[in-house]
């Protein structure tokens, strides 16, 4: 025929060319030609293993770099270079939901381009804060805490009541009960955990006051009514 279709694969990293030759037959008249194609490789884009991290946080994405590919990524936000097959990402992550974002890497080799995908997911860190009960006096003493900040749903909750507490920890938002066994100012600390990131420790006290004591004198021990 004279104009057949090539087809051909490439799996060795460099190009491949081949030479095709053509045979025309006019009237027993004979005349040749050659074609050269040329097959490139086409290039394998890894963006690597999605990753995860706190605000603020790091990590490496995509693979070591292959010989004589070039690389570009989307979005470049956040990437310690765009143009790079492994490149480090740092992100912050102020909202109260989880970031997920899909970074491309697009490789070039010989004019073939292939992409891939990364996702980067940024969770938000906490904040922890409470206000302190009133004071209250130290016999059958029993406070209750509230716990506020800014967390999701899936938050842990540590309070820690000092060693003159019973109990000393609770792990849960609003804890009730809370007995200190001697007067005085008690420290007492409120932290939030989520996805592994941990929150500024809010620290606060509260009063407890001692019993007063009664005391009397008197002038007379004994004697007739009245004394």
């Amino acid at each position: 025929i004279s104009g057949p279709a090539v087809s051909s694969t490439n799996g060795t990293g460099n190009p491949i060319s081949t030479v095709y030759f053509v045979t025309t037959t006019y009237f027993g008249c004979i005349t040749t030609d050659s074609v050269v194609v040329t097959v490139n490789p086409v290039p394998v884009s890894d963006a690597g293993a999605d990753v995860s991290f706190c605000s603020g946080g790091s990590a490496n994405i995509g693979t070591p770099p292959t010989t004589g590919y070039s690389y570009s990524w989307t979005p470049a936000t956040g990437l310690s270079g765009s143009a790079i097959a492994d490149p480090s990402i740092t992100l912050f992550n102020t909202a109260n939901f989880v970031q997920q974002i899909n970074y491309i890497v697009t490789s070039t080799v010989f004019n073939c381009v292939t992409t891939d995908t990364v996702l980067v997911i940024v969770y938000p860190i906490p904040t922890a804060s409470f206000t302190p009960p009133s004071g209250q006096c130290l016999t059958n003493n029993s406070f209750s805490f509230a716990g506020n900040g800014t967390f999701l749903p899936s938050a842990a909750f540590l309070w820690d009541f000092g060693i003159n507490a019973t109990p000393q920890y609770a792990t849960v938002q609003n804890p009730s009960d809370i007995n200190f066994l001697i007067p005085g100012t008690q420290p007492v600390s409120f932290t939030i955990t989520q996805f592994g990131c941990t929150s500024n420790v809010a620290m606060n006290t509260v009063n407890v006051y001692p019993m007063p004591l009664i005391s009397y004198s008197t002038d007379n021990f004994s004697g007739c009514q009245p004394l």
